[in-house]
């Protein structure tokens, strides 16, 4: 009796153990379900978190455009003041030995009164930041006052609305 006893403990036990696998088992592949979940909200919300960006890139990109549409406008309006006030510099055609040592002060000094900063009268002009820079401290130096052009009053004020910027 002691033996059928101890046969029916050892397979209550091996039954058990049996039973402890397959719990196992039935909780991993629900660890695995749920990890699954998981990674496919992370992977939805990761979507959901490009798309907003790539909305807020495209808008910035709209606007960047936009701006550089304006300054274009802006340039364009500038240079057929110039070419207003310079009919002759666009007319003649320049010498080839005197025009690598010339600096066109009178076009530094126009471009400077409409309001155009040194970077931008040195990338119009094609010459070096430090010329333009001279040329606008020696004005200054001699107490020159920039000239007023009749036109910029009646065709609107050329102010730098980003002076400063990079933009």
């Amino acid at each position: 009796m002691e033996l059928l006893f101890l046969l029916a403990q050892a397979a209550l036990l091996i039954l058990a153990g049996v039973m402890v696998l397959r719990v196992r088992e039935e909780l991993q592949l629900l660890v695995r379900q749920a990890t699954s979940q998981q990674r496919s909200e992370q992977i939805e919300r990761l979507h959901e978190e490009l798309q907003q960006t790539l909305r807020e890139v495209r808008t910035t990109l709209s606007e960047g455009i936009v701006q550089l549409e304006e300054r274009i406008t802006r340039a364009e309006q500038v240079l057929h003041m110039l070419e207003a006030h310079m009919p002759d510099v666009a007319e003649t055609p320049p010498d080839s030995q005197s025009t690598a040592q010339r600096v066109p002060v009178e076009r530094i000094l126009a471009l400077a009164d409409t309001g155009c900063d040194v970077k931008e009268i040195a990338r119009l002009t094609g010459v070096a930041e430090g010329e333009v820079s001279l040329v606008l401290q020696l004005r200054a130096q001699r107490g020159d006052q920039p000239r007023s052009h009749p036109e910029e009053t009646s065709s609107g004020n050329f102010t730098r609305e980003n002076e400063g910027t990079d933009e």
